[in-house]
């Protein structure tokens, strides 16, 4: 006998899924935006390369975080920092 029953398509849970993936797909996107700026500092740069590095990857991770934990609706203050950091990074060469 075949099932009379109506099939339910409910779409909020993948909509849920997909919201949490673009979030991780930008954190991820920006966290190695910050870890390769940093290795160019330390590689590249003549001076401070090794402070600019560290700090920067603290700061750029934190705001990686921070913008995680408050729920990731907002990721424009941190790629203005990492725009800032890449551009303080290039005048150091």
């Amino acid at each position: 006998m075949a099932d009379d029953t109506p099939v339910v398509h409910e779409i909020g849970p993948h909509k849920q899924d997909y919201e949490l993936f673009i979030k991780l797909t930008v954190a991820t996107l920006l966290a190695c935006g910050f870890i390769l700026v940093a290795l160019l500092a330390v590689g590249f740069a003549q001076s401070w390369n090794v402070l600019a590095a560290v700090g920067g990857l603290i700061i750029g991770l934190g705001s990686v975080t921070l913008t995680l934990m408050t729920g990731g609706r907002n990721w424009i203050p941190c790629g203005a920092l990492f725009v800032l950091y890449f551009l303080f990074t290039v005048t150091l060469f």
